[in-house]
């Protein structure tokens, strides 16, 4: 396995500076899950409702998901 690439602004910072960008970057992983979740199922309730179903529909059809490997299961 090929070592990986430094970034030059990050070169020579102190390892707690390191844990705090760090920390930083997860928080803002983190938020935009959130926030990308919430336009996601935004859009399948809307899609939903266009096509006559029920929110309560929608969930039911996605249960079996649940399950399956690969689908967060």
């Amino acid at each position: 396995m090929p070592a990986p690439q430094s970034d030059k602004k990050l070169d020579g910072l102190p390892l707690a500076e390191l844990q705090r960008l760090l920390a930083e970057t997860d928080a803002a992983i983190a938020e935009r899950r959130v926030e990308e979740l919430k336009v996601l199922a935004d859009g399948f309730a809307r899609k939903l409702a266009m096509n006559g179903f029920s929110v309560r529909e929608g969930i039911d059809a996605l249960k079996p998901y649940a399950k399956l490997k690969g689908y967060g299961g």
